[in-house]
Parts: structure tokens; sequence; C-alpha cells
């Protein structure tokens, strides 16, 4: 434990180092760092690359909350160059326990207190690896940001309702928040960041989450847990969103999937479950997945190992403790989808067809793809909508109207109903409240047949320049800076400033959007798209009360 003697000691030490650590220190092969949770010292690479890897946030036993790390003197080895990550896979040696982050930031640094974005690789629940991310080019070209990569447990591992069994009682509430251990995980390692970050030159005052897909989801998971914003300022979202049931689910639907890892597994007790060999709960991830209709469970509208509506962590009204964490907090975000999310689902090879199948099969097949992952929208036998298939039409006929074929219209059907809705919604919600937000389309695929995939915002930001149009990916990472540092994609984007272009924030009037293709520009949703998206939106069961809540509140000013 630090000592109150040592208060002024510690201080000046800090100052000291900081002091230094703007320096270049490309001589050095490591440094250290005192911070409060410990000494940790990092590895400095050839190019200037200052990493600090496999630092413990917190520790946990199985199925319970994590606990935080907590002040200290012990001295860390962070110098390697693979992460630990927590147990999710049976062909490696890992631990159940090992939450664990990576800082990275440049030797070249010039300035203290820098933006820090927070990284999260969590990939439907079931993933959370950060060993893919490379931010070497992404900090060589802005040396002034610090960047955290957090991993969380997963799958069973995290999101498993524990009260089915007959001896839950017995332990007390110890794991009564076992169906979101990976969200509190989440903002566990965000106060860690909070309290540590400024021994690594960061500014605790401004921290930017950034997200794809899943990771895009547990990015804005903050917004519906009280008071986990205290630590966020600014979140972008790319290809994912908490909101909707696709990423907010149920009791019931947890406990539809822990009655399958009882049927995998065996045990008969909660004793017995937490007697198992970590392997054989991984392969009960497997055997689910085995199950699933991509990422959803037979009979679930959530995907799979997602937030749970429990009433402990996530409550019934989480809309409100949105609306509430926005008004209290002022964060700000960027909503960032794609064209083309889910055109591969539709492909002819995904959905098994023959390379010669009629454009007639071809569109059957898109359809009942579409319905069956949105069974709950979509199909009427199912507690769908009863003009779900004239809202289907619509699209059909309006692509029609615009040269538009049925499978672009399927296309479009899917990504809107799996995210550009919910990017709407929130959007509108922030507009509403008189909160920033930005919302944008990211458009460009190498090849020029292809519309840009899912999540595919993240790979400049995460080190694949190169995957992406050089000119526009370099603005998209300066609107990335620019929105860390100062909530505006604009306020120090030399590209957007060069060409002229603005980022407007969204509004219901005018419903603007950035597109980012091979090129870029701020434009609003064409009047086809916007009737395409406002078909679907009061299909989603948050609609009605967002609408109540938009209809309660004051014009923003």
């Amino acid at each position: 434990m630090k000592k109150a003697s040592r208060i002024l000691a510690s201080l000046l030490s800090l100052a000291m180092l900081s002091a230094l650590a703007i320096l270049p220190v490309h001589a050095a092969e490591t440094v250290t760092v005192d911070a409060f949770s410990g000494n940790y010292t990092g590895a400095v690479s050839p190019d200037g690359i200052i990493s600090f890897r496999n630092i413990k946030y917190a520790t946990a036993e199985r199925w319970q909350e994590a606990v935080p790390a907590v002040e200290s003197d012990e001295d860390f080895d962070c110098t390697g160059d693979v992460t630990v990550i927590p147990y999710q896979r049976g062909d490696l040696e890992m631990t159940e326990d090992y939450l664990t982050l990576d800082i990275y930031s440049s030797a070249n640094r010039t300035e203290e207190n820098c933006p820090v974005l927070v990284c999260v690789n969590f990939g439907g629940g079931s993933s959370s690896n950060s060993n893919g991310a490379d931010f070497s080019e992404f900090l060589t070209e802005y040396p002034n940001l610090i960047i955290v990569n957090v991993n969380m447990r997963v799958a069973f591992f995290c999101s498993i309702d524990l009260s089915i069994f007959d001896d839950y009682a017995d332990y007390g509430d110890i794991y009564a928040k076992s169906n979101n251990l990976s969200r509190l995980d989440f903002v566990t390692s965000l106060a860690w960041v909070n309290q540590n970050i400024a021994a690594f030159g960061g500014d605790p005052a401004n921290v930017t989450l950034q997200g794809g897909s899943g990771g895009a989801v547990m990015a804005s998971t903050p917004l519906i847990i009280p008071d986990a914003c205290q630590y966020v300022s600014k979140i972008i979202m790319s290809s994912g969103v908490t909101l909707d049931t696709i990423s907010v689910g149920t009791v019931e639907e947890s406990r539809a999937l822990t009655e399958q890892f009882v049927e995998f597994t065996g045990v008969k007790s909660l004793k017995e479950a937490l007697e198992l060999d970590p392997t054989v709960i991984v392969q009960a991830q497997q055997d689910v997945a085995s199950k699933c209709i991509g990422a959803y469970y037979p009979g679930n509208q959530s995907k799979t190992f997602t937030n749970v509506i429990d009433n402990v962590v996530i409550y019934e009204d989480y809309l409100e403790t949105m609306k509430e964490s926005c008004e209290k907090y002022g964060i700000k975000i960027i909503a960032v989808t794609s064209d083309g999310e889910y055109d591969r689902d539709l492909s002819k090879a995904t959905l098994k067809l023959d390379e010669n199948a009629s454009e007639e099969e071809w569109a059957a097949a898109a359809l009942k793809n579409i319905v069956s992952a949105n069974w709950a929208k979509l199909d009427p036998e199912q507690g769908g909508a009863e003009n779900a298939y004239d809202l289907i039409q619509g699209y059909v006929d309006r692509g029609e109207a615009i040269g538009r074929n049925v499978i672009v219209s399927y296309e479009d059907l899917k990504n809107d109903i799996n995210q550009k809705c919910s990017a709407v919604m929130v959007c509108e919600l922030w507009d509403a409240l008189g909160a920033d937000a930005y919302l944008g389309s990211y458009n460009y695929n190498a090849d020029e047949n292809l519309r840009g995939m899912h999540a595919v915002s993240m790979r400049p930001v995460v080190g694949k320049l190169e995957t992406t149009d050089p000119e526009m990916g370099k603005a998209w990472r300066a609107a990335v800076v620019s929105f860390m540092k100062t909530g505006d994609p604009n306020a120090e984007n030399p590209y957007f400033e060069a060409d002229g272009v603005v980022w407007n924030k969204f509004d219901t009037e005018t419903h603007e959007e950035m597109i980012l293709d091979t090129g870029y520009g701020c434009q609003s949703i064409s009047e086809t798209r916007w009737e395409d998206i406002n078909s679907l939106l009061p299909l989603f069961k948050e609609y009605p009360a967002i609408q109540e809540m938009l209809s309660a509140l004051e014009p923003a000013a």
C-alpha cells in the first residue's frame, strides 16, 4: 500500500516521469510507469511505439463479479508481445480470471494529458481478443494519443442464468450478476483507466470508447448501466448499438441458453457446474453455436450472450437510464453503419445456392434468411407485424422505382433492421435531448462490386488502413481523433477543412449523415432510404417508448 507520507514524493516522481515520457525514448528498450495500481514496465519498439501488455485490471472467480485491482507498489512486467486473454477456446492455455488490458502510446508524444481511446475487441458475445489490433500506424500518425485495448470474459463464462439450479439459493447473492459479467468487467476496466491512465500520459476526463459490431454494443453498454458513464465522455459505435431486442435480451432468453448449457454439460447442480473443467464450458458454447441461426439461438430475438435485462445490472427501463446518462454526463456519440453490412449473408454462396440459381430462387432464399433471423418483427405467424410482408413489398416497390433490384432491396432491408434503424433511433433521441450525435455510413470496399462490409469503419483504427481508400481512410481517422480531442469530428480535421466538408450533427429534420466511400461528404439520407427506415421503425419494441420520450421533451435549444 502506498503510504500517505509518500504522496509528495510520488507527485514529484510522476511529474518527472511525465516530463521524461514526452521526450523521445527510442534508444530505450523499456519504460516504467508508477501508477495507482502498481509499477508497470512496458516495451519500446524500434519504431517508437510503447506498449504495456497484460495489465490485470481485475481478478474474478467463476461466475462472480470481478474484484478490481487495488492500490499497489508491486512491479509488473508488461513487456510481452502477446496478450493473454480470458478462456474462450479449448486449444489455448488461458485462465478464466485473466481480465487484462493493454496500453499503447508513442515515444514521440509531445503533450501531457492526451486523449484516451478505449478499443473494445468483443465479437458476438463469444470472443474478446485484442491480439489482432495494431495501433503502430495510427500512433505514428497521431503520437499524442493514448490507446487502451480491453479484454473481458465471454460466452458462458460471462452470460449464464444460474438461478435455474435448485441449489442456487445456497450460495447467497454472489452469482446474482452472472447474466452480465462481461459488461461489468468492461465497466471495471474503465474504472481502472480512470484511476491509472494519467500516469501513462492520458487524460482521465477525456476518454472515448470505440468498438465494432459486438464491440460497439459493448462500447455503448455504459449508457444503460447507471453511473457507468462517469468514466466516459464520448462513444463511437461502429455497426452496433445497445438498443433494440437484438442487443438487449431477456432473462427468459438467457435461461433458454442456460438450459442448453445444462443439457450439453450434464450438470445437475450449481455445485457441479462450478467444478467443471473450463474446456467443457467452452465446448458447451460451441455446441450452442452449432444450433444458432447466424448469431441467434432459435426462439431468441437477441443475439447469443448479449446484454440481459436482469433488473440487477440492466433494468427493464433501460431507455430511461440511457436518457439519464445522456442528460447527466453529456456523452457525445458517433453511430456509423455501412450500406453493405450483411450483403455477404445474402450471397448465393452463403445461402448455399447453385451459382446458376435464378433471381427468383435467390430472392426467396434471401427473404427466408431475413425473416428467420428477425421472426419477432417480420413473421406474422410468430408474433411479428401483421403487415410485415406489405412492408417488405414496399422495399421491393421503392427499389423498382429507383432502379434497385429485388436482391439489393432485401440487402437494404436486412442492413436496416439489424443496424441502421437502431443507429437512427439513438441519434434521434440524442438530438431531442439536445446532445451531440453524428450519423455516418462507411461504404468503401476494395471490390467496387461490393459495398462496405460489417464493422468496416473499425479497420483504419485497428491498423488496417490499407484495406480502405487511402484518402478517405485518413480523413476518417482524422475525424476519430478530432472527435476524441474535442467532441467534434470537424474541429481539427485538415482533410475535411481542405475539401470544405462539414459533418453536421444529426437532427430529425434534415437527417444528415457522413458518407465515406472513395470520397466523403455529408448529405441527407435519400427520400427512398428514409422511407425504407421509417417503415421499419414501428416494428421495434423500443420505438413507442422512444417516441413517448421525445414527445415529452421540450424542443432542444
